[in-house]
């Protein structure tokens, strides 16, 4: 497909500009990287070799799947050298007639013994294993989505919102008999009736009395949901590879003095959020605002406003004033959430989520979580 094209060519052009004739990133079980279904199609289990020279070979476990998913110029099975990304690195190597002093960039996630391995295996050749590389140019890049991406991604929406609606109406026939897990079970199964690959990350139902976490543990239970006070439930909806990441909180009274504040300030500073969010605005701007809107509340809130979504459930960019990342601008092809929420032992927690889209036009909000009195 051509998207995966041009996104390969960018990674080209970034090697031949740094003077690096390979990079490898990897997607294995114990280290993730959705960068590599990013730039091909693949959605795990996988080395991925780009060349300098405008070549992407990809080393599936499953070379099936590859075949029917993955758009590159070749596939060569993992098993064909042993399983080993040693041995993989040093045939690929041969194969491009690589010279003594050639540079080869390892996706930062790979673990420092599996780059040490390698530079003891190839002392003649430049091995660059670095956090500021080839993953902070692919994050980058996932930051700004294409059309593909925000179709893919507004019809995760689009399956949350139908899911939202049908906890809802399950609540009003079965308020006192659903548990967390029959909320859990039943986005599983809407998300995959509806053609979802399933959820995007495990799905949080907290009962009110374990919402007072950020993210409940266990992620659910057998507790009652919809008892008085607060009960949240946060879930995403995975479509070809994107998720989305709402949240909705279930309130049934009668409240508690701090539980009324709580549900009030949140509600607030929600439409404070969405008001400040437009096209060239800073996110550490936003973020401090809210902040600033949170403390006169007599509150902190004890996470950041929101996060980018996408290939992985947490991604550029990010709403928060604490680190480095606070100044980016937003533009147009963002996507991210706006989930302010407080939490309290003796209250429980509250959290309102949606997901948001920057257009040229200002920002547009793709999901209808809201807070649903019982």
């Amino acid at each position: 497909m051509e998207v995966y094209k041009k996104r390969q060519q960018k990674v080209y052009s970034y090697l031949r500009k740094e003077g690096f004739d390979i990079a490898v990133l990897a997607d294995l079980e114990e280290r993730r990287n959705p960068s590599l279904r990013y730039l091909t199609g693949h959605p795990a289990d996988a080395l991925l070799f780009l060349s300098s020279r405008g070549e992407c070979f990809l080393i599936p476990w499953d070379e099936n799947l590859a075949a029917e998913l993955a758009f590159v110029d070749k596939i060569i099975p993992y098993n064909s050298y042993k399983r080993s990304f040693s041995i993989a690195v040093q045939s690929l190597v041969e194969e491009w007639r690589l010279k003594e002093g050639s540079r080869i960039e390892l996706s930062g996630k790979f673990p420092y013994p599996s780059a040490v391995e390698l530079i003891s295996s190839l002392p003649d050749m430049e091995i660059i294993c670095r956090d500021q590389g080839l993953d902070s140019l692919l994050l980058k890049l996932r930051s700004i989505k294409d059309k593909s991406e925000i179709q893919s991604l507004q019809r995760a929406c689009e399956i949350s919102n139908e899911i939202i609606q049908g906890i809802e109406d399950l609540l009003a026939d079965k308020r006192n008999t659903l548990r967390e897990l029959d909320i859990a079970q039943y986005i599983d199964s809407e998300a995959r009736t509806r053609g979802a690959e399933g959820t995007g990350f495990e799905t949080l139902a907290a009962a009110a009395t374990r919402s007072f976490a950020i993210h409940a543990f266990p992620s659910y239970g057998s507790s009652l949901i919809g008892e008085r006070g607060f009960s949240v439930i946060d879930f995403g909806v995975k479509y070809r590879g994107y998720t989305s990441d709402v949240t909705i909180t279930l309130i049934r009274g009668p409240l508690s003095r701090l539980q009324q504040k709580m549900a009030e300030a949140v509600s607030e500073i929600y439409e404070l959020a969405i008001s400040l969010i437009d096209n060239g605005i800073s996110t550490g701007e936003i973020a401090l605002k809210i902040d600033e809107a949170f403390a006169r509340w007599g509150f902190k809130m004890p996470h950041a406003l929101g996060h980018g979504i996408g290939l992985a459930a947490h991604e550029a960019p990010f709403l928060r004033t604490e680190d480095q990342n606070s100044n980016i601008v937003l533009k147009e092809g963002m996507i991210f959430t706006v989930e302010p929420g407080l939490y309290y032992p003796e209250a429980g927690g509250i959290r309102l989520e949606n997901d948001i889209l920057i257009t040229s036009h200002g920002l547009k909000v793709m999901t209808n979580s809201r807070i649903i009195e019982i």
